[in-house]
């Protein structure tokens, strides 16, 4: 019998315990261990959290001190948390790596554990990005997340990553994303103990994927977030991939952020479960870019931009006119 353990990290600040709660309680085949790595500062009132809800008897809390520099986008914060965790967990144990402002279905992705991978979700595992899975969410046996932990913190500052990225642009304005990015950096490092020649290619990225890493789709696992991050979807609504343009920062490429679906490392059409799901993710980053152009440019018109924006779908010798039109128009 397979041996699980939860190991969950993050501030007390917008905490979802009590969904996690009813997740760890419904999971049919119950957890061996289930540690909470806690920041000194929130050690007492995460304390009196875990009574309230009835948990503190059942886990572990392991207890960190929170550090001077929390790395680029809190990648050094990241690798101490869970490799704190790790070191209390028993070996040979099936880890599910988890933030304590998320939710997933355990049972679903315990169908899975008998892979040599890591598993993570699509949402915010990046096309557009090189090497670039998920790290929100991981579950995998515990000596592979050891051998991705055992990456040593990041020397530079966030900032001053921020400053290389812009940098590596502006020497190459060609590139249309940014090179260094926590998920990236732990991906390489992790491809790296593996013996991976990374060829710094899009079709050598989706190989490595591919080869290392078990990508499943948000839905199919009911992973979702204690925080309003889509537009028009309400806070735990399930996280859904990205399909925008946008600047990380200030000076950086702008991005046409697109993420993977389970389908694309599996050699089949998405289910019509995934269509669903991917076009009302598209609609919904569209409606909101559409909004911030339209808050930014207040003379367009909301409709010539949504009747520009269908057109275009159609074959374009049907509608060549008006598109061209309707194009000159915005842009007038």
């Amino acid at each position: 019998m397979k041996s699980f353990a939860l190991l969950i990290h993050g501030s007390l600040e917008n905490e979802w315990l009590e969904n996690i709660k009813n997740k760890i309680n419904s999971f049919k085949y119950k957890f061996n261990q289930i540690l909470f790595v806690v920041y000194a500062d929130d050690y007492e009132r995460y304390c009196l959290r875990l009574k309230e809800l009835g948990l503190y008897e059942r886990v572990q809390i392991v207890k960190v001190k929170d550090l001077i520099n929390p790395g680029f986008f809190n990648i050094n914060r990241q690798i101490m948390c869970v490799n704190k965790g790790l070191e209390c967990i028993q070996d040979n144990s099936f880890v599910f790596k988890l933030r304590n402002d998320q939710c997933i279905d355990f049972n679903k992705v315990a169908k899975y554990s008998n892979t040599d991978k890591v598993i993570t979700t699509n949402c915010f595992s990046r096309k557009d990005r090189l090497y670039h899975p998920s790290d929100m969410f991981l579950a995998a046996n515990k000596e592979l997340l050891v051998k991705m932990y055992s990456m040593p913190y990041q020397k530079e500052t966030h900032v001053m990553t921020e400053m290389k990225n812009i940098k590596l642009y502006k020497e190459n304005p060609e590139l249309t994303y940014i090179p260094i990015s926590p998920e990236s950096a732990l991906c390489r490092y992790y491809l790296k103990l593996n013996g991976w020649d990374t060829k710094n290619t899009f079709d050598d990225s989706f190989k490595a994927l591919k080869k290392y890493y078990l990508i499943l789709n948000s839905w199919n696992v009911d992973f979702r977030w204690n925080k309003k991050r889509t537009y028009l979807c309400p806070s735990g609504y399930i996280i859904l991939p990205h399909y925008f343009s946008l600047k990380p920062f200030e000076n950086a490429p702008e991005e046409k952020a697109v993420c993977f679906v389970q389908s694309d490392f599996e050699n089949r059409f998405p289910t019509i479960k995934d269509f669903y799901f991917i076009a009302k993710s598209k609609i919904i980053w569209f409606l909101y870019s559409t909004k911030q152009k339209t808050n930014t440019k207040s003379s367009k018109n909301l409709y010539t931009i949504l009747r520009y924006k269908m057109l275009k779908v159609l074959p374009y010798f049907l509608v060549e006119r008006e598109v061209k039109r309707l194009k000159q128009k915005i842009n007038n």
